[in-house]
């Protein structure tokens, strides 16, 4: 795979992707989300979610001990659906979500009304989240919104399989949807900046610091913006398939140097990377590794609109889906 986050915080509020696949109970077959006895999957989901809405899902933790072998208060997490709404294949729901059993008091900042111990209460945040699925098929995406570094996609399914008593289970595919989203990333953003450098080394030879760094600024619409996308593009589709090794980043690096500034640059560089600007204005930088997970479509420092969130997940959605379903984890080229 291509790229991971380096240097950059967090977006507070963004969404994650998730490919998903559906199942019976505890069989490992692929149902068609189309095609059940029931006609389609969100024909079964959207009346479970609406008949629980509002009351709390609670899914405790195991049982623990101390080390005195006295028992630990529960603990969990507890998700409280509060709207479902689908739209032709989508289903769109908003939901409470937080822990419980955690130690804590509730402080009025004001000091107007009394503490509040919180050991037994779940302290919540709204999340909202949209199931994308198709008219006829084997996989789906779940979006669901990102707070800071929460995203409780997995507290989501499982909270669907608590309210549809197990008749259902959605299995999720790690990684997948995070492939899509980056090739789709690099492909719909504008690289503004190529920076690679070379580290000068400890006595055991790791890397403690850079020795020497080259940064290029990229012009929009150039042709030297293509092919630096390109590149990432290509180096990415290697690291899926496997074809490529991490000793390979420093080749990487000198190539895309040479892009950059039209010539070989003597001196052997190690690693490299692209500051890109998305097509939302959030930039993120992004280097060569082994493993992406994580990937957070970021909306910004502040909430966005129920209408915008949804649009935004959507149409992100409907373009990787297609070519998600055919197995191929990358949308096509344009």
């Amino acid at each position: 795979m291509l790229l991971a986050l380096i240097g950059v915080v967090v977006p507070r509020y963004g969404y994650r992707l998730f490919t998903v696949r559906l199942r019976a109970g505890s069989r490992h077959a692929d149902l068609d989300f189309g095609n059940l006895e029931e006609s389609h999957f969100l024909d079964v989901l959207k009346p479970d979610l609406t008949s629980r809405l509002s009351e709390n899902v609670k899914l405790p933790d195991p049982p623990k001990i101390t080390e005195d072998g006295s028992q630990v208060p529960p603990s969990g997490n507890v998700i409280r659906y509060t709207q479902v709404d689908r739209v032709s294949n989508n289903l769109k729901f908003k939901f409470l979500y937080g822990t419980y059993g955690e130690d804590g008091t509730l402080i009025d900042p004001d000091g107007v009304n009394g503490d509040q111990d919180i050991t037994n209460l779940a302290v919540t945040n709204p999340y909202r989240s949209v199931l994308v699925t198709p008219d006829s098929g084997f996989v789906a995406l779940l979006a669901v919104e990102v707070r800071g570094r929460t995203c409780p996609y997995r507290r989501v399914i499982k909270g669907f399989d608590v309210i549809g008593e197990g008749r259902y289970r959605l299995k999720v595919e790690e990684g997948i949807a995070d492939q899509a989203a980056v090739a789709d990333f690099i492909r719909n953003g504008i690289v503004k900046e190529l920076e690679v450098v070379r580290y000068s080394r400890a006595s055991d030879d790791d890397p403690v610091v850079e020795d020497i760094t080259l940064k290029v600024g990229i012009s929009g619409g150039s042709s030297l913006q293509t092919s630096l996308q390109q590149r990432a593009l290509d180096w990415w589709q290697r690291r899926r398939n496997q074809d490529s090794e991490a000793s390979d980043l420093g080749q990487l690096a000198n190539e895309l140097a040479a892009i950059a500034v039209g010539r070989r640059i003597p001196v052997e560089f190690e690693d490299s990377v692209l500051r890109v600007e998305g097509a939302n204005q959030r930039s993120k930088s992004l280097r060569p590794a082994q493993d992406i997970t994580e990937w957070i479509y970021d909306l910004g420092a502040s909430p966005v609109s129920d209408d915008n969130f949804y649009r935004q997940v959507i149409d992100t959605a409907e373009v990787l889906l297609p070519n998600l379903a055919l197995g191929s984890g990358v949308v096509p080229p344009e």
